[in-house]
Formats: structure tokens, C-alpha cells, sequence
């Protein structure tokens, strides 16, 4: 019986092995899948580029930004486009301020002013 009770008991952890070793495989495949199919710049997964996208959504969410108009332009997706309220001169000192202290790294920003005439 004692070599009955031992085979079990190398059996059970020949399974947990093959279990573990099949999850970490498992892993593996599945985020090298995932950056097999980055095609574009924005689908990057790499902490740097989660950050600045994380520093983009800040700035087309949050007050004073939301009033100036901050989005993406659709030429260069790189190129962030202030397009909104100019009126308020503040604010672009504002938007100016908050890039220096939280850059968005490999972005550029570009204001459209549009001119209100007679």
C-alpha cells in the first residue's frame, strides 16, 4: 500500500505541474498575441505610451481644457488641437502651465484660432 499512497502522490504534483506550466504557457501566448497586432502608434501597450494616452484623456476631460476645445488631430494623431474658446486667455495659460508639469511625451500642441471678423 505504501507504493499505492507514493504513485498518488507523484502523480498529484506531475498534474500540478502540467496545470502550472499550461497556465504560464497559456499567459504567454496570449499577450504575445496581443502585440503581434499593434499596427498603429495608439494601440502601443508599453507603459510610456499608456501614460501619455492616460495625460490625453486628461486633457480633453478636464476644466479649463474641455472649454478650449482639446482634441486629436485628425491629420497627425500625434498632434494634440486646441480649437475652442480663445476668449479666455487664462485658460490656454492654464493648458500651457499644466503641459509643463505633466509633458505628454512624443505629443505636439497646436492651436487653431479661428477669427471672429466684421
Amino acid at each position: 500500500m505504501k507504493l499505492e499512497e507514493r504513485g498518488q502522490k507523484i502523480l498529484m504534483y506531475v498534474v500540478i505541474a502540467v496545470l502550472v506550466i499550461s497556465v504560464g504557457w497559456i499567459a504567454y501566448f496570449a499577450t504575445r498575441s496581443g502585440r503581434s497586432l499593434e499596427v498603429a502608434p495608439r494601440d502601443d501597450k508599453s507603459p510610456a505610451n499608456l501614460a501619455a494616452m492616460a495625460l490625453r484623456e486628461k486633457l480633453v476631460l478636464e476644466e479649463p481644457f474641455r472649454r478650449l476645445g482639446v482634441h486629436r488631430s485628425p491629420e497627425d494623431p500625434k498632434t494634440l488641437v486646441v480649437g475652442g474658446d480663445v476668449e479666455f486667455s487664462e485658460d490656454i495659460e492654464a493648458l500651457k502651465a499644466w503641459l509643463q508639469e505633466n509633458p505628454v511625451a512624443g505629443y505636439q500642441i497646436r492651436l487653431e484660432v479661428e477669427a471672429f471678423g466684421d
